[in-house]
């Protein structure tokens, strides 16, 4: 094998890289051309009112929201979280969507999703929903085995619903 060193590494790494970065263009550009899957969402802001927020875990909370979820097509899309006092937004996984009423599930790592374990029933939380191409249930022909772990396998919930919706183990 060629052994790479800080001295050796620059004349190796740089082909290589540039070669993974074509064949990554290459497949980006089949990916896209393809349309595989297509978000026909669009982003949107605007005020939920927050209708639980509960700890279900240790560092791990659970927030159910009540608003507008016309931009929000399905399962692995995302919401931006405005929090004031913070400059950036906080970017959680939709866990499931039931009606008019989203449930983000988040792990307390921060002062920002600490500020968020902090909001009670009946306050309002301004978002940007519509973000991220989410899962294609319909990529799944027969059966599918889902993993995750920790809060990662939060969009998994709404995948495993739409999933059992369309008849698909």
């Amino acid at each position: 094998g060629i052994g790479l060193t800080a001295r050796n590494s620059f004349p190796v790494a740089v082909p290589l890289l540039l070669a993974a970065g074509r064949f990554m263009a290459g497949s980006l550009k089949r990916y896209i051309t393809e349309k595989r899957y297509t978000n026909t969402s669009r982003m949107k802001q605007s005020f939920f009112k927050i209708i639980g927020n509960e700890k279900i875990a240790e560092r791990s909370w659970r927030m159910r929201l009540e608003g507008d979820l016309s931009e929000v097509a399905g399962s692995g899309q995302f919401v931006q979280v405005c929090l004031p006092g913070f400059y950036l937004r906080r970017p959680i996984s939709v866990c499931s969507v039931d009606g008019d009423v989203l449930t983000l599930v988040y792990r307390v790592v921060g002062k920002g999703t600490e500020a968020m374990s902090g909001f009670r029933k009946g306050d309002s939380i301004e978002l940007i929903t519509g973000l991220g191409h989410g899962f294609d249930p319909d990529a799944c022909t027969k059966s599918a085995l889902l993993v995750g772990g920790g809060c990662g396998s939060a969009p998994l919930y709404e995948l495993a619903k739409e999933l059992v919706a369309k008849g698909k183990d």
